[in-house]
């Protein structure tokens, strides 16, 4: 059995991974997370998802943008958060 030590560095390795993997947004849009992305951020009383916008997917991933979006804001820099985030619950 793995001792603490290997333990942490697994997870030091993961959280950089997911740092450095996430930072291709800077360079490479994705279209599936840049739907998601903007999808999430337009949702409101006038504009509804399903309706305004054709997605053949679930709600849960626009309502999880659209909760991390209010409290860090919209921006270039906050969906890379939001995709570091992302990647981090998937792994985990």
């Amino acid at each position: 059995m793995p001792g603490p030590r290997i333990a942490i560095i697994v997870l030091i390795f993961l959280i950089l991974f997911v740092l450095i993997w996430s930072s291709k947004l800077f360079y490479l849009w994705s279209t599936d997370f840049g739907h998601y992305y903007i999808g999430a951020n337009v949702i409101n009383d006038d504009y509804r998802l399903y309706n305004e916008l054709f997605e053949h997917k679930g709600p849960v991933y626009y309502f999880f943008i659209l909760l991390i979006s209010k409290v860090i804001g919209y921006g270039y820099f906050q969906s890379y958060f939001v995709l570091c985030l992302t990647v981090l619950l998937y792994i985990f």
